[in-house]
């Protein structure tokens, strides 16, 4: 079993000690509670987590959970799991914009939680891990109607806009769109070179061209990133880079 290090977010904290002892007595170890966003954005700044656990509906002066986990998510990227009360559309349709791993309803049960967090890092080192292309990589992307065959090499980036994906590929001057969420679209690209730069760019390792510091080369396309610590971190672990000192 992988040992995680989780963040809890909840601001009931009797429901925060319970799902600590739950994740504890499974071997994990839990890098704090937070109780607002001010809190959350310290603990995963002093000691960024594997997986975040998240309520929605925290102090209703502070931000609600949906909130915290946009800002978090420009700050280091991970899985996360929405653990809330709430299933009505408006809630959960907020929720889904964020891409969670999952999204369980309270009371939870402890082993439904344990699997649940399993697989969420699985899925998230699967799509994160370096990886080698095979002959026959290409997909079928719903383009015009129908599904086009597209080979992932000409795949420069993904780039999120609000629920829809742009697809920016060589030989075309603009991006084509496809109406899903680039979480959702991600998973079908587990075993290609790509790295997910950030919460709304999902970058073809096999074009980057050039790193600076707030911007990268993709092909002959230069975009401003706003990249965390963490993210140019595990960038820089999966390209091979030449350092003077």
């Amino acid at each position: 079993m992988n040992v995680l290090k989780i963040l809890i977010i909840e601001n009931e904290l009797l429901v925060a000690l319970d799902i600590r002892v739950t994740l504890e007595s499974a071997g994990h170890s839990v890098t704090g509670i937070a109780r607002d966003a001010k809190e959350a954005q310290r603990l995963v700044r002093d000691d960024p987590p594997d997986l975040a656990i998240v309520d929605i509906t925290l102090d209703k002066r502070d931000k609600s959970g949906i909130e915290i986990m946009q800002i978090l998510l420009t700050q280091h990227w991970m899985p996360f799991i929405y653990l809330t009360s709430h299933d009505d559309d408006i809630t959960m349709e907020k929720a889904s914009a964020t891409q969670p791993s999952a999204y369980l309803l309270k009371p939870y049960r402890p082993e439904e939680l344990l699997i649940q967090i399993k697989l969420a890092h699985s899925n998230f080192t699967r799509l994160t891990s370096p990886s080698q292309y095979s002959p026959s990589d290409s997909l079928f992307l719903p383009f015009d109607n129908g599904h086009e065959q597209v080979s992932a090499k000409n795949i420069l980036f993904l780039e999120a806009k609000g629920s829809c994906v742009n697809v920016h590929m060589l030989g075309y001057k603009k991006p084509r769109m496809i109406g899903m969420t680039l979480g959702n679209l991600a998973q079908h690209f587990p075993t290609l070179n790509f790295f997910r730069l950030s919460r709304s760019l999902f970058i073809n390792l096999d074009h980057l061209k050039r790193i600076e510091r707030t911007t990268i080369q993709l092909g002959e396309e230069r975009l401003a990133v706003d990249i965390s610590e963490a993210n140019r971190k595990e960038l820089l672990k999966r390209i091979r880079v030449v350092r003077t000192k």
